[in-house]
């Protein structure tokens, strides 16, 4: 399943695809799934935490620390139709940034998922964007997104559980990697 970005609807459109995958497969079963974010550059952080939430049955999907390391707040997993069987892989390159790497290292902490391909971009802050009276605008880093296990994404990224090189000029190796690796 390739994700580009995490717009309204997007955990709904994986949901659903889950679904008819399953139906495809028939009795022979799902042998695994693909979830590809190479290039995503993130998006609705809720959509990507109800992604998570649909492979993972309880604990800690991703938090956010303020000054000092303070928990500001914590997205848990619910049990509810929760899909532990599927096999999952995470399919990133350099460009996977914000929301598609929180996605990535929740399946990667809770040993639902392994991650293949490059490090990810980076990007692991939440911001609040305030208007100016003379229409520009100030942006503010006000926390940082951590994994279940604690890791710091921010300038770090996710390293993959099994690395691929030459992504860019080679995506067909990237994704061979993938179903390899399910």
């Amino acid at each position: 399943m390739r994700i580009r970005a995490f717009r309204a609807g997007v955990a709904d459109s994986v949901r659903n695809s889950l679904k008819e995958l399953r139906r495809s497969a028939g009795a022979a079963g799902l042998g695994g799934v693909v979830l590809d974010v190479r290039g995503n550059p993130g998006g609705d952080v809720g959509e990507a935490v109800l992604i998570a939430d649909t492979f993972v049955g309880e604990g800690v999907l991703v938090r956010t620390r303020g000054r000092g390391g303070q928990i500001l707040r914590e997205e848990r997993a619910t049990q509810a139709a929760t899909d532990d069987a599927t096999k999952v892989v995470v399919l990133q390159d350099h460009r996977s940034a914000s929301a598609s790497e929180l996605l990535a290292i929740a399946l990667q902490d809770h040993g639902r998922a392994k991650v293949v391909g490059e490090r990810s971009y980076g990007k692991g802050t939440v911001q609040d964007v305030i208007g100016l009276d003379d229409g520009s605008v100030l942006t503010l880093t006000i926390a940082r997104y951590f994994s279940p296990k604690d890791r710091l994404i921010d300038g770090v990224g996710v390293e993959p559980d099994v690395a691929v090189a030459d992504m860019a000029t080679q995506p067909e190796a990237a994704l061979r990697a993938a179903l390899t690796a399910l």
